[in-house]
């Protein structure tokens, strides 16, 4: 797999082939794994700096959120009471 990698192919195709057994290897394995192998610098038994031969060369994979920032998640209907919260005569309208 590390040659692979070193010949730049992307760890989608090298997921998808070893699920076909193209080259007579047949495994399976998600493109994810791999990412996270590769990202692991040397920690989960892929040689460190495997990350500079992805197409992308990034150092560590791009955060979904800037660090420190609050999670608010609103919901679609709106702000509404919690039934924990409600007086005690609306809990036995709700059984």
């Amino acid at each position: 797999m590390t040659a692979r990698i070193e010949a730049k192919d992307s760890p989608m195709t090298i997921s998808i082939e070893l699920a076909r057994g193209t080259h007579g290897i047949t495994g399976s394995i998600s493109h994810e794994c791999i990412y996270q192998a590769v990202y692991a610098h040397g920690k989960r038994g892929l040689r460190r700096g495997l990350h500079e031969c992805l197409h992308r060369r990034r150092r560590c994979r791009k955060r979904r959120r800037p660090r420190g920032s609050e999670t608010t998640k609103v919901s679609p209907l709106g702000e509404f009471n919690l039934i924990g919260l409600r007086p005690p005569i609306a809990l036995v309208y709700c059984v």
